[in-house]
């Protein structure tokens, strides 16, 4: 599965989002974005902050 999925950046995703990074990692510590630390970094699924995005906040 981790080879087809699409990982982005903190930054990117907040982008998208139209939050701050700090706020990404909040939704990351909850659970609600689904991520992975690489070498002292978070990356975020693509496809959980396309799920968010058409979310009302």
């Amino acid at each position: 599965m981790d080879q087809e999925q699409e990982w982005i950046t903190t930054a990117t995703a907040a982008r998208l989002l139209g939050l701050t990074r700090v706020q990404v990692r909040y939704l990351i510590r909850k659970g609600v974005l689904q991520a992975k630390k690489v070498d002292g970094r978070w990356l975020v699924s693509r496809s959980s902050v396309l799920s968010q995005s058409g979310r009302k906040r």
